[in-house]
């Protein structure tokens, strides 16, 4: 951006706008890479407690058999 505005000073536009599509491109990046992250983890949690929350259902159930929707851990 020096550069520029040092050498070409009616090009001084070109450096803010090289600054701003930088700034949106790295914004995005970190937005998607977070989004794809999140889903990651999401499905390594459901998939690894897919079990537990079975059991812990099928225990509170064997617990407290009649009463209605204490349970809610199947759901």
């Amino acid at each position: 951006m020096q550069i520029i505005n040092e050498r070409y000073g009616a090009y001084s536009w070109v450096a803010e706008l090289i600054q701003v599509f930088i700034a949106v491109s790295v914004t995005v990046s970190f937005l998607v890479m977070g989004s794809a992250m999140k889903h990651t983890v999401d499905g390594l949690v459901s998939s690894l407690c897919a079990g537990s929350v079975e059991w812990l259902s099928k225990a509170c159930e064997r617990k407290a058999p009649n009463r209605r929707r204490v349970c809610s851990a199947g759901r």
